[in-house]
């Protein structure tokens, strides 16, 4: 486990070494603080989007892994959870992307990648929670696949968008490669002994909920104050 842990540490970091090399070189450092903007801007409304629910998800199936009817309600209440508020906040930014692009990076122009972010956030929480579900049955090799293929997915998305469309394509590419990679996602947990559509689509617990609720403060708390410092002092400077 440390080993295809440290793989998968070593791997992102080498990507995002590459990613913002490049980065830097096509759209020079203004676009590389944008993009440090909008990707801040983006880790806040994922936890948003997620109801802040994925440390609880992985909590409880990890304790309930080998109890199907209880797992089983935590897979639905998360899915519906996320479906609501990944919904309410896509809404949120279809219809306030001219105000969002004008307080996060500077300019109206950008307006077309909130309306981007705002029809894809579903299928980037949706991904964020198979992750969650993922670590929490310690499904390691499904674990680093996913890591892996998410890495290199956001490499290639990256640096194929920067080089084509500058500025744009990278802030673009920050916030949709995640949606690609959660079809990439499922196609790897389609044949996990956990994994049932039905599971998902069907169950939703109240009970369920209000534990889940527990971890949504502690992960709005960090999502608010550290990347909301840096979109704060990085704006002022």
């Amino acid at each position: 486990v440390s080993f295809l842990n440290g793989l998968s540490t070593v791997v992102k970091m080498l990507t995002g070494l590459v990613s913002i090399k490049v980065i830097s070189v096509i759209i020079g450092p203004s676009g590389v603080a944008l993009l440090g903007q909008l990707t801040n801007f983006s880790t806040i409304l994922l936890i948003v989007a997620n109801g802040g629910i994925n440390s609880g998800i992985t909590k409880y199936l990890s304790e309930h892994s080998e109890e199907k009817d209880k797992y089983n309600l935590y897979l639905g209440t998360g899915f519906w959870i996320t479906i609501f508020f990944s919904i309410i906040t896509g809404v949120v930014l279809l219809l306030g992307a001219g105000y969002f692009s004008r307080i996060i990076l500077n300019d109206v122009k950008y307006i077309m990648v909130f309306y981007i972010f705002g029809g894809t956030i579903i299928f980037y929480a949706l991904n964020a929670l198979l992750i969650s579900v993922i670590n929490g049955f310690k499904d390691y090799t499904r674990y680093l696949q996913a890591s892996l293929l998410g890495s290199f997915t956001g490499l290639a998305f990256t640096v194929t968008l920067s080089v084509k469309f500058g500025i744009m394509g990278a802030l673009i590419s920050s916030i949709t490669f995640q949606s690609i990679v959660f079809l990439l996602t499922l196609f790897i947990v389609r044949k996990a002994p956990w994994f049932n559509v039905k599971s998902f689509i069907k169950l939703y617990d109240k009970a369920t909920a209000m534990k889940l609720s527990h971890y949504a403060i502690m992960a709005l708390v960090s999502a608010i104050t550290v990347p909301g410092s840096q979109l704060f002092v990085r704006g002022y400077i």
